[in-house]
């Protein structure tokens, strides 16, 4: 990778931004340590080991919701600005998880749930925001700060829904009288009460700190550059072709004896002025499409006739003096730039797009697949090959793993990513978490019937060894391919672009749940009568197969992932123009 000097971070921006995406990821993870045991109290499954079945259906209706509203929340973010989605996410959100404590049957929690997904899109958002306030220098230092965040998420949110759930039964002598049969009628009320306050402290923090970072630009179509004098340069629409012409006309006859330095400076201080080339790339080209024009502006893009500065100069001139050849040049450079942009493929064609859409799908759906079995593996009793963790267990495992998360992600992933790149980190990462697929059924043959859990160090120390492993994976995986999804995108399109890759992912995690735990509770009724691996190492062993063809996969992505799609289209123009340069230069 280049050792190019990061650019600073603003931190405001980032911390506003982790502040609000806190509160979410609480919310979220919350659930895991009781969410079998809510099911359980529902009397739904008629057998112990069919629980799974329901589990998978109650997280399917959350994702389920995501999938079909997440392009919706990226397009909505892309016309109304990220703040505006933000803060309706939240508001959304402390509604949904509120009334998901106060659910009476399965049918109630399913309902908040699917409600709680469509209300939400903030994930998306958040890293839209994240990708158009970074740089290919500093985003994956911005992205692993946010890794920080779901990782402190991940230790508060299963920590309170761990140890606040069922509080009456957990703590009698706090939690009496009527407020202890108000709790013990509510037993998971509590922790989704915590988590919808959070939300409303996180709105409250966004409205009055939260700065809006997408640019809407009207009557633009296209964008500039700094040209060799320290004026700016901007491609502008002609609203008017005649009374441009005019104006130009008058603009040259009152100044035919300037130089070509002072008629660039006049174009600059009529073109609308922007603070640097970043901000350039985010001109809205069209600002007031319907839906279905801006789905379609993504799928296949306009090709349309755009005034580039070289035509406006021509005008201006008017038979004046020509450019310089600097000058002449950075023009054709900046149409160069600008013909790449409106010539883009079509997202159906664009193959890095694709296959980093595949590989994000792919591994949300095995990183999915593992946050649901991992807790029912853990609640399962032993006699059914399971670990027989309490929810207090599986909510210390979880927290464990968010510190560990913190740590790596503080320390290590961003030189990991300096130093091999995007697509190389994504690969190592993938092949980290086999070891923890293949071993992780194995513990139950070390765990004692009689024993307490916390008497058994053996028992520990493989436990939290071998899901550190597979959480040092995830975050070398998940935060890699994030950032590649932001890559894909030119800033006018990065809403709706990290949309479509949220809706699908939040379709493989829909399925996930659903498949994994049915394969899993299946495993423990029908496979275990079939033997090995059709008993309980049948689900891991299936998302081992899956690790190998997202590692495959990843071959076939091109290396211009690793940096921002402008910044990558920028060299690509300025290697051709060098070459032109120095072959005309050579005849």
């Amino acid at each position: 990778m280049s050792s190019t000097k990061a650019t600073p971070l603003p931190r405001k921006k980032v911390l506003a931004l982790c502040a609000c995406l806190l509160v979410d990821t609480i919310a979220a993870s919350s659930l895991y340590p009781y969410i079998n045991f809510m099911v359980q109290s529902f009397n739904v499954a008629p057998d112990e080991r069919k629980i799974g079945y329901y589990v998978g259906f109650l997280a399917s209706s959350y994702y389920f919701a995501q999938f079909l509203c997440s392009f919706i929340w990226g397009w909505f973010s892309d016309r109304m600005g990220r703040k505006p989605s933000l803060l309706i996410g939240l508001l959304g959100s402390s509604f949904a998880v509120l009334m998901f404590g106060f659910s009476p049957s399965f049918y109630w929690a399913v309902g908040t749930r699917f409600l709680a997904g469509i209300l939400n899109g903030n994930v998306g958002v958040a890293k839209s925001m994240m990708g158009e306030i970074t740089d290919s220098t500093n985003q994956a230092r911005a992205f692993s700060i946010v890794g920080i965040v779901w990782s402190i998420g991940g230790i508060v949110g299963p920590l309170i829904g761990g140890v606040l759930s069922s509080p009456s039964q957990k703590y009698p002598s706090i939690f009496k009288g009527s407020i202890g049969r108000f709790f013990e009628l509510h037993p998971f009320l509590l922790p989704n009460m915590i988590s919808s306050l959070m939300s409303i402290c996180g709105f409250l923090l966004g409205v009055f700190v939260l700065e809006e970072t997408k640019k809407i630009r009207k009557g633009i179509c296209g964008f500039g550059k700094q040209d060799g004098f320290g004026s700016e340069i901007s491609f502008q629409k002609l609203e008017d072709e005649n009374s441009n012409k005019n104006e130009n006309s008058s603009n040259v006859n009152n100044n035919n004896n300037s130089n070509n330095n002072s008629d660039i400076s006049d174009i600059s201080d009529e073109a609308l002025e922007i603070d640097n080339w970043e901000e350039q790339m985010n001109f809205e080209r069209e600002t007031k499409q319907t839906f279905a024009e801006k789905l379609v502006s993504v799928f296949k893009p306009k090709k349309e006739k755009t005034y580039t500065m070289l035509e406006d100069m021509k005008k201006r001139e008017n038979g004046v003096e020509s450019l310089s050849n600097s000058q002449a040049s950075d023009v054709k450079r900046m149409e160069k730039e600008e013909f790449m942009i409106q010539n883009q493929k079509p997202i159906w064609k664009d193959k890095n797009l694709l296959l980093v859409c595949a590989l994000y799908s792919v591994l949300g759906f095995i990183w999915a697949m593992w946050d649901e079995v991992f807790p029912i593996f853990a609640f399962t009793d032993l006699k059914y090959k399971g670990l027989q963790f309490t929810s207090t267990d599986i909510g210390i495992t979880g927290a464990t793993a968010g510190v560990f998360s913190i740590l790596f992600q503080t320390f290590c992933f961003t030189p990991i990513v300096k130093k091999w790149g995007l697509i190389k980190t994504y690969k190592v990462g993938s092949l980290i978490v086999i070891p923890t697929l293949v071993c992780f059924p194995e513990i139950v043959k070390v765990i004692k019937p009689d024993v307490a859990s916390d008497k058994q160090p053996l028992l520990w120390v493989l436990v939290l060894g071998l899901y550190l492993c597979q959480q040092c994976s995830a975050e070398l995986t998940f935060v890699s391919v994030i950032i590649m999804v932001s890559n894909t995108a030119l800033p006018e399109h990065m809403g709706i672009v990290n949309g479509i890759a949220q809706s699908a992912v939040s379709l493989m995690r829909m399925i996930a749940p659903a498949l994994s735990t049915s394969l899993f509770s299946w495993s423990l009724v029908s496979g275990v009568s079939v033997g090995y691996p059709m008993d309980q190492h049948l689900i891991f062993y299936f998302m081992t197969v899956l690790i190998f063809v997202i590692f495959g996969l990843s071959f076939f992505v091109d290396a211009s992932i690793n940096v921002q799609k402008s910044e990558a289209l920028k060299r690509k123009v300025e290697q051709e123009t060098t070459l032109q340069e120095s072959n005309f230069s050579l005849e």
